[in-house]
């Protein structure tokens, strides 16, 4: 197979079409996704413009000169490095924009000693998360001049970890993994959250944290998520609230009060919003209130007084599928 315009084509079918059709096809030089042009795959076909009909003495496909990412290449479920540095070699996705007439996707992407300073870094940090495999230029650059050798550009997180504060074990519930290709088809892709997968069964969790795929440099979730994937990986184990004393994560702007009993009729917090994602999720929802806490299945509750009216108890999971059977982990606006 071999790119034209974007879409994939055989030797076979090229081979079928009328000879200004495959002149034209095999002059073409662009490469795109790793897929290499008529005149390298198809050799034969394309000896309408050349004589000779051989392979390239050297490889058709330039690899980078540095890495913008690292992904394992053996053990996925292994923990992240525990060194927290930023790379100053190294450039992170901002966006993908299709560039020139032929519309090819360029990764626009910024470098760690840039986002250092930026006092948004914060924002930035928590707000992209998409990968990009191919061409990319730098920031305020032109695009057509670019230097930048072609590969896998990712979010800011997996390069400026001292910068976005994601060092050892970190996950976000907006990180992205590669699940798998839709209908077989390699240009597209099913790609999944952390989020959707801590909303997941213990099962299908530990299905997914087992898979080793990527594609154009989306990592398999136990990259990503390598606090949820702890199911196959103790490394990374959350510690599950066993006290009303501790709370398993700590999240900026909110203080976790502990594990505390509920009864049906009489709800210490009676105010039901729905079922959420996560914790930060309840917190915007009971914006107007002191308390807020969650049960069962991410049910989220909120009030301004009575949370401790049964007492402190035990067992819940604040991180798990399935929190707890009246009884919820409850929390406060710092």
């Amino acid at each position: 197979k071999f790119v034209f315009k974007q879409k994939l084509m055989t030797c076979k079918k090229l081979l079928k079409q009328s000879e200004e059709y495959r002149k034209n096809v095999c002059q073409k030089t662009r490469k795109f996704n790793g897929y290499q042009p008529a005149s390298i795959e198809c050799p034969k076909t394309c000896s309408i413009i050349s004589n000779e009909c051989k392979p390239p003495t050297e490889a058709p496909v330039i690899q980078p000169t540095r890495a913008p990412i690292t992904l394992p290449t053996s053990d996925p479920a292994s923990p992240p490095t525990t060194s927290c540095i930023d790379d100053a070699k190294g450039f992170f996705l901002l966006k993908v924009k299709k560039k020139g007439e032929d519309k090819l996707p360029y990764g626009k992407v910024q470098s760690c000693e840039w986002l250092a300073d930026r006092e948004d870094k914060d924002d930035i940090c928590s707000k992209y998360n998409a990968y990009h495999q191919g061409l990319a230029y730098e920031g305020d650059t032109d695009w057509e001049t670019t230097d930048l050798p072609e590969g896998i550009y990712g979010p800011p997180h997996t390069m400026c970890q001292d910068s976005c504060n994601s060092c050892y074990c970190y996950e976000k519930g907006n990180s992205k993994w590669f699940k798998e290709l839709k209908n077989d088809n390699l240009d597209r892709a099913v790609i999944k959250d952390c989020d959707y997968l801590t909303g997941r069964d213990e099962d299908d969790q530990k299905k997914q944290c087992e898979k080793t795929g990527t594609w154009k440099g989306y990592p398999p979730a136990s990259v990503a998520c390598p606090r949820t994937c702890a199911i196959v990986n103790s490394e990374c184990d959350l510690q599950k609230t066993n006290s009303p004393t501790l709370s398993p994560i700590s999240h900026p702007g909110i203080d976790y009060l502990g594990c505390f009993a509920d009864e049906k009729d009489t709800r210490a917090l009676p105010e039901y919003m729905g079922r959420v994602k996560n914790i930060e999720a309840c917190t915007v929802k009971c914006m107007e209130y002191t308390y807020f806490g969650m049960q069962k299945n991410r049910q989220c509750w909120c009030g301004d007084d009575g949370y401790d009216r049964y007492g402190v108890t035990d067992g819940c999971d604040c991180y798990g599928k399935h929190i707890g059977n009246l009884k919820q982990c409850v929390y406060t606006h710092e």
